[in-house]
């Protein structure tokens, strides 16, 4: 399999091999604490928080980016205290993040998404 394969979202061995589309969707904010289900037991001593920003974001009304790294910035935060983990999420709000959510269209060219004036 070659890098252009890997990509092809219509070849069904490759999507099975490597699917790419979830990478694609949209992930909504979750701005409450969300206690997660533990298997096992985590240890007392072990508490702090996980950061991690990624895109979040990838469709302003009926229009898409165009490319995975022009999707909105999301911050996703795991916590671990006194044994249990809570998750929060919360969307990057940037310029083009609010011009686009405010207009329902993507309003602000990207790394591989144009714009349509």
């Amino acid at each position: 399999m070659d890098s252009k394969d890997l990509f092809n979202n219509n070849n069904n061995e490759t999507s099975k091999e490597c699917p790419i589309s979830p990478l694609f969707e949209c992930f909504p904010e979750c701005l409450v604490d969300v206690f997660a289900d533990v298997q096992g037991v985590i240890p007392p001593w072990l508490s702090g928080s996980l950061v991690r920003v990624g895109p979040g974001k990838f469709k302003y009304g009926e229009q898409e980016v165009k490319h995975w790294f022009d999707g909105a910035g999301i911050l996703h935060k795991f916590s671990v205290a006194e044994g249990r983990v809570t998750f929060q999420s919360k969307f990057i709000e940037s310029e083009a993040y609010k011009n686009n959510t405010a207009q329902q269209r993507i309003t602000v060219a990207e790394f591989g998404t144009s714009i349509t004036p």
